[in-house]
Formats: structure tokens, sequence, C-alpha cells
């Protein structure tokens, strides 16, 4: 059977196969407490702070809006808790700085300093009410909101947000155990928390050792495992382990329970009709279920033991045909691609610290995947159009550069997917060396967040490889494993990690290879290098976005990567418990937002 019809025939027959056994697997569903009946509930006001257009210069300051909650009403939800079938995290952590940014349950707890509207990610205010920056990029003032209760949890009553808790915020990203690359950048550039003045209560000001003109992405919502805003106070009266056993935050949500593998339990931090300066929820908790068999989820949401599902598009079809409402994110989160191994030409990060190449194991001149020929060979070999087709339909973009997007600027209309072109593949590897081809390893995952069907497109990718006569051995890992193997260079010879990457500003991706413990370039560390030098010490807008074209030019031409497609996530809802439901899941998915999902009524 050749490629296609393997395809578009016999995989979604093996996956509609899977969603019969799964509604039949009712021990496979987690066991669930009981639905606890909600409070009257709030009536969902508008966003909480009017969308702020994108600054066209980074000095620009969003003025501050404050959201006030709408008076309850009699009405009472016809489920007090909201319950989501959702993947297994690979973080299921509770503290932002053991957290990657993708982890999916740090938000209902945890405030930043910038929020980013649901609708288009502009940033606005959200514990901070203004900012500012000095001309020459190296002072950050923040003025903070007044009034910000943190959660309580036992044996504490709970406290006043202030500028000492942002300070003891920034020291906490460098806790010990922080896992994300992207807490490093902040140490090069503020140093130590010395270096954050308080003012007063309600203002504080980072006094930087070098320009940043984009520090205040760092602390936006986006980004949440930097500048999540903890309790100083709480923190220096239980320490580490007990907040991390019981952590509080400011957020809308407050923490319950946390069982590993099993699901998460929040209740709602204040009661329909309290005095709070943000969205007060309508359901009274929400419970997040960690279910890894896809089919199970949608036997759950079948069942009524979940009111929301994450699943992959046949199964999301299928929900579909059985009467659930869809569910699409406002905008793309994440997009997947191929990384090279040996690709690290010059010089490699560990911990932060850089090393010649000549001690570098992972750095192999003469393998195949560091020749360009080879690279754009495996590029020409991928049908993305019957992909996207077969996968993914319209709820995909397609990629054609590492990192850069068509949805969002910088971007070079001029830049297109790489052909389809299999002929031209064989051609490539005759002229490299390889005629009859060459042997490597696949790594991929069916975890990454919102990609569950991701383990099925690298097997598909695989199959159009050995079409061109490369002898390709394919494994499945965990996608933390795979994840973290690309990072820090240690996927080993003549081996290719499909895997998902949140969309990002390309100065965090920079900031993650420069600063960090492993690479987000996924490509040359000397190309990092280059453009971070350049880019990071210039403040003129339009010269920066000049660096990042160059740079994605560069990407385009050496094949660097191979790019596949961003996502719009979708998810199943039951219309019976869940009226209302609008978030840009980025990459963390449906557990997002929350605060402004609106329940069906009695």
């Amino acid at each position: 059977m050749t490629l296609r019809w393997w395809i578009l025939l016999v995989l979604p027959i093996i996956l509609i196969i899977g969603v019969s056994c799964g509604g039949a697997d009712a021990t496979s569903v987690p066991e669930q407490p009981a639905a606890t009946a909600a409070p009257a509930a709030t009536e969902a006001p508008a966003a909480p702070a009017a969308a702020t257009a994108a600054p066209a210069e980074p000095t620009a300051t969003p003025q501050p809006v404050v959201q006030a909650t709408e008076a309850p009403t009699d009405a009472v939800p016809v489920a007090g808790r909201l319950q989501i079938a959702f993947r297994v995290p690979v973080d299921q952590v509770v503290v932002p700085y053991k957290a990657f940014i993708t982890s999916p349950l740090m938000r209902p707890m945890y405030d930043q300093l910038i929020w980013n509207d649901r609708f288009t990610n502009a940033q606005a205010p959200m514990l901070a009410t203004e900012w500012s920056m000095s001309p020459d990029a190296k002072n950050w003032t923040f003025k903070l909101r007044e009034g910000v209760p943190f959660h309580d949890a036992p044996g504490y009553e709970g406290g006043e947000f202030t500028a000492k808790d942002v300070v003891r915020s920034y020291d906490l990203m460098f806790a010990p155990g922080f896992r994300a690359s992207n807490i490093p950048a902040w140490k090069e550039r503020v140093g130590g928390s010395e270096n954050i003045e308080i003012i007063d209560d309600y203002e504080v000001t980072f006094n930087l050792i070098e320009a940043w003109p984009t520090l205040n992405s760092g602390a936006d919502e986006e980004h949440q495992n930097t500048m999540g805003i903890y309790s100083a106070d709480y923190w220096d009266e239980s320490g580490q382990e007990v907040y991390e056993s019981h952590p509080v935050g400011t957020g809308p949500w407050k923490f319950v329970e946390l069982r590993t593998n099993e699901y998460i339990l929040w209740e709602r931090f204040k009661e329909p009709g309290d005095d709070h300066w943000w969205k007060i929820p309508e359901f009274s908790e929400m419970q997040v279920f960690f279910v890894p068999e896809h089919a199970t989820r949608l036997a759950m949401l079948t069942a009524g033991e979940a009111s929301m599902a994450e699943l992959p598009t046949l199964l999301i079809d299928e929900a579909e045909r059985q009467g659930f409402d869809i569910n699409r994110s406002t905008l793309p989160g994440t997009y997947v691609f191929g990384v090279f191994s040996g690709q690290n030409h010059s010089e490699s990060l560990l911990d932060g610290h850089r090393r010649p190449h000549e001690l570098d194991e992972y750095y192999w001149p003469d393998d195949p995947l560091v020749q360009q020929k080879v690279r754009e060979a495996l590029n020409l070999a991928i049908d993305r159009q019957l992909l996207k087709d077969t996968f993914f339909q319209e709820r995909v973009t397609n990629d054609a550069v590492h990192a850069m997007h068509p949805f969002r600027e910088p971007w070079n209309a001029d830049w297109a997917p790489y052909d389809y072109d299999p002929v031209r593949s064989k051609e490539l590897l005759t002229e490299a060396g390889f005629p009859d081809g060459f042997e490597i390893t696949v790594l991929t995952s069916d975890q990454f967040a919102g990609w569950p069907e991701l383990g099925e497109v690298a097997e598909a990718i695989v199959a159009m490889w050995d079409d061109i006569g490369i002898n390709i051995t394919i494994e499945s890992r965990e996608s933390n494993e795979v994840y973290l193997r690309a990072r820090k260079y240690n996927i080993t010879r003549n081996e290719i990690a499909i895997q998902m990457f949140p969309v990002l500003d390309l100065e965090l991706l920079w900031n993650s290879a420069v600063q960090g413990p492993g690479s987000a370039i996924f490509y040359d560390q000397t190309l990092a290098d280059s453009f971070n030098d350049d880019y990071q010490p210039e403040l003129d807008y339009d010269e920066r976005r000049r660096l990042e074209l160059d740079y994605g030019q560069t990407m385009y031409d050496k094949f660097a990567t191979i790019p596949l497609f961003a996502r719009f996530d979708e998810s199943a809802i039951d219309p019976g418990v869940v009226d209302e439901y609008h978030a840009n899941y980025g990459a963390i998915g449906i557990t997002r937002h929350h605060e402004f999902t609106v329940p069906v009524y009695k």
C-alpha cells in the first residue's frame, strides 16, 4: 500500500476504532471527587482590561483599566464544578520556577505584572497598572495595583500584594530546581534583587546592568514561569517545602489539591458579589483530569464525566458528530517542527556556560544531517499539504521559517513552505554523497500540548523519508525527554526530533539560546550569538525588526530545521454545561482564562 493510501484510508480507521474502544473503557477514567454545588453565579463582564494595541515603539505605556465585578444574580449553574479532560502534563508542579513556559497549571493560581488580552494578545494592566522605560532602556518602573489580596492557606490568613512581593518573586525565579531556559536572561540583565529599587509599597524600578528594551515581555502573563507573583510573607513564614505543597498566589482560582497523574483541583478565590478587582469565576470549582488516552477523554465527555476535553483533530470531528460544541483558540499558540542533530557548529551552552566545540561531544561535522543538501533533501521529501489535509485541515497554518509565522510580526511574505519534490530530494542525496541513503533515528511524542496526533504525523513523515531511501527507526518518548534532549544538544548522532514549541517573541528565543541552559534556536549556536550580539544593544525598533528578518532569512536559506505547522488549538465542550468560553490557549491549553467561562444556568 502506498504512503498516500495509508494516510488517507488506514489511519482514520485506526483512530475511529480507538474511539469505540475508548468509549467502552470506563475503568480508565480517573475517580472523581463529588462535584460541589456552586453559589449564585456572577454575570460575566467584559475582559479585565481594554485591549491595548501593540506599541509601535518599546517605550509605549499601557494605561490602567480596572475591572469591576458585576453584581451577583440568583441564577445557579447546572454544574458547580468545571471538569476538564486533559493530557498528562509533563511538569505537574504548582510553583512557576519549576514550570516550563508551557505549563497548564500556573495561570489559574498566579498573576503576572502584565496581562495579555485573550483575543489579541496585546499587553494590558494586571498587577502593574502602568509601566515605563527610560530612554536608554536600563531602567523600568512599574506602578502596582493597590488592594490586591493573596490567597489564604493553612496557617496563613493571606495579605496584600506590595512591592516586596515583586522583589521576592524575582529572587524565587532562581530558586533551587528552576527549570526554564528563559529565566537566566533576567539574571544576565538585571543582576541580583538588590538592583530592584522599592520606591514605595506600590512602585518598583528595575535598574538594569545592560539595556533591555523588551523586559516587559518577560513580565507578562504569556511568560508564566517568569515573574509569577508569590507572597513574600507566606514564603518567609512557611519555607519552600510548604509553599510547594500548598501554594498561594493572587489569581482567580485557589489551590485545593494535586494528585500526581490524576488531577488538580482549584476553587474560586472570591464569591460572586465580593469586592474584588478581577473577574470572579462563575463556576465554584475547576478540576483538570490528567488522562493520557485521547479516546478516553472523549468517552469522559460522552459519559458526562467531563464538560470539556482536549482531543486530536479526528476525535474533534467525532465529538462534533456527537453533538458537542467545538471551541477554537482565539490565536495560534504552538508550532511543530523537526530538529537536526549535530548542528552545534562552534560552541554550546551547558547550564549557561560556553565551551569550545573541540570539547563538545555532540558536534559531528561529517555527519549527513550537518550537510545543507541533506537537510534540503529531507525538507523537500515532505508533502506538507497532504499532512495538513489528513490530520489538521484548516486548523493549522503552514510554517516556512523556524519560530516565525505569517500571523505574527516580523514576517516576510516571500517566505513560502518548502516545495514537495521527492525527485529533487533523491538528487540532493546523491550530490551530498549518499545515493543509497543512510540510517537515522526519529524521536517524537504524542504528549505535546495541543498536538496529541504528533506521533501519527511523525510516522507519516518517516514513511515519506523511507520513500527516498532513508532507513529510519522511530521512537516515541515522553515529551519532556524529547524537548530537553533537543534543547541541551544531547540528541545523539543522526537523530531528528519532531516536537512542539510555543509561539514566542524572537528575543525570548534568543535569550533562551544565549543565556539559558540549552538552545531554543535548535541550530548553529554561532548564528544565535551573532544576531544576539547586534540585537540586544539595539534600541531602534525598525533596526531590531530588520535584524529579526535577517535571522529568519538565514534559517530559511540554510534549511536549518524542518518547519511544519502552527496551530489554532481546539477542544470539545458539552453545551449543556458550558455556554461560552473564549481563550487564547497559547502553549498552555484549555486550562487558561476560565474566570471568564460562562456556565449554563438552571
